[in-house]
């Protein structure tokens, strides 16, 4: 139930990706979206390093929470461009 649930959640991610444009031509490489994931965790030392406040878009989370929930976000959307090409 949960692999489920979740492989409904990361397709959903990866619509949302296309749809706002993060797959738009040139397609960006497996490479580049794992730089991109990594500046997240990069995010998420420098929040931590800096006192971790609470974060300036959604502040009701913590600079490291939000970064956190990028990291996730990021690789689902990777993991089911890798799925849809091999489909």
């Amino acid at each position: 139930m949960f692999e489920a649930e979740f492989r409904d959640q990361q397709r959903h991610v990866y619509l949302t990706a296309v749809e706002h444009g993060f797959w738009d031509q040139p397609i960006p490489s497996p490479a580049e979206k794992i730089a991109l994931t990594h500046s997240e965790l990069s995010e998420a030392l420098e929040g931590i390093r800096n006192g971790n406040p609470p974060d300036d878009k959604i502040p009701e989370f913590s600079c490291a929470e939000a970064e956190f929930a990028d990291v996730v976000i990021r690789l689902m959307d990777l993991c089911e461009a890798c799925d849809s090409e091999i489909s």
